[in-house]
């Protein structure tokens, strides 16, 4: 029976001692390099270049790119830099994003989700301790893991989540809507989302409404409110409950004064 129970611990043991070789561990990292990481941060900033008068996005010009104008923003006019700082010489750093869930693999069985995009920065890519990563996945709201090792025993020493926004096609098309409310939020050049036209209307002409700001003729007519009191109570809930009281109310005393009035009749 000793000899049993022995066994089970040295398996259990052995099993153990492995996972905590391939485990990303902190406790395998010296004191020296946790205590660096401390003061790792990292952030986005969202950037715009202005692009050349005679830049071609078709390329050299001699196929037609068959995309609408919205799409055909050169990627380089609209990027974010991922900024890490307070990095050192003895780390490298992973940058996994999830934007391919927007997408399918078309050779894969049912259309299956590609795998995030993982990419690894060494030191070198740093050496001022700040790591400036430009990034043009900007078309879908992106999620990132930032994940700082050591070179030292590969320990992961902290990882960052950050979640980017998305860019704008009716503010960077030249939206005549947009023009006249730029502050409305999906005016914006950067979105937390994206809405459906419907949405985008309804609200655009809420918001104007309130700004006494006439963008009747900027909204289609399958989209535009068929009336302002119509749109007001749309807006009001609280005005649209009151009103239903009123109405109860006035049912309710005709009802008592039918019922009064119809027995002195008796």
């Amino acid at each position: 029976m000793k000899k049993v129970k022995f066994l089970i611990a040295f398996v259990f043991l052995f099993v153990i001692g492995i996972n905590g070789v391939n485990a990303l561990d902190e406790t395998t990292c010296s004191s020296d390099a946790i205590n660096s990481a401390k003061n790792i941060t990292a952030k986005y900033e969202t950037k715009y270049e202005e692009i050349p008068e005679n830049f071609n996005s078709c390329g050299d010009g001699k196929e037609e790119c068959g995309q609408t104008d919205w799409v055909n923003i050169p990627p380089e006019s609209y990027y974010y830099n991922l900024i890490v700082t307070n990095l050192t010489n003895g780390m490298y750093v992973e940058i996994i994003n999830d934007y391919n869930k927007n997408f399918t693999n078309d050779e894969g069985e049912n259309g299956e989700e590609l795998e995030p995009e993982r990419e690894v920065i060494s030191a070198d890519k740093f050496a001022t301790g700040t790591l400036t990563y430009k990034s043009t996945k900007i078309y879908f709201k992106t999620n990132y893991t930032i994940n700082v090792y050591s070179t030292s025993g590969n320990c992961l020493l902290k990882s960052i989540k950050l979640t980017t926004p998305l860019l704008n096609p009716r503010a960077t098309s030249n939206s005549d809507l947009c023009k006249k409310i730029p502050d409305y939020k999906y005016c914006k050049t950067w979105v937390e989302e994206e809405v459906n036209d419907t949405k985008f209307y309804n609200e655009a002409q809420t918001y104007a409404s309130k700004k006494g700001i006439d963008i009747k003729n900027e909204i289609p007519e399958d989209y535009q409110n068929t009336s302002d009191t119509t749109s007001f109570l749309n807006d009001n809930n609280n005005i649209k409950l009151i009103l239903l009281s009123i109405v109860i109310i006035a049912v309710i005393a005709f009802a008592i004064i039918s019922i009064k009035v119809w027995g002195k009749k008796k």
